[in-house]
């Protein structure tokens, strides 16, 4: 014989427990938005608004440097956008 214990769980046949373990407590709410934040997100998103609206309509003479460097506070203001969001939660 072997000196090795067979360490898988055991299966049973049957139905489950009548009284599982409940899940995780239900997620909460985020809570509501101060004035701060709200005057933060609010300029935030309207310097977004204002470079996407540059960039998409080009009819100003925009270098190529102007055209990263306003792509780059695109995606970046996003982001901080995401992680205020996640961090809330």
């Amino acid at each position: 014989m072997d000196d090795t214990h067979d360490l898988r769980p055991h299966r049973t046949v049957g139905p489950p427990p009548a009284n599982p373990e409940p899940d995780a407590e239900p997620r909460q709410a985020a809570p509501p938005l101060t004035p701060t934040e709200k005057t933060i997100r609010g300029v935030l998103l309207g310097g977004l608004a204002l470079t996407a609206a540059v960039l998409a309509t080009r009819g100003a003479v925009l270098t190529q440097a102007d055209i990263l460097l306003g792509s780059t506070v695109l995606v970046a203001g996003a982001a901080l956008l995401v992680v205020i969001e996640i961090c809330r939660r």
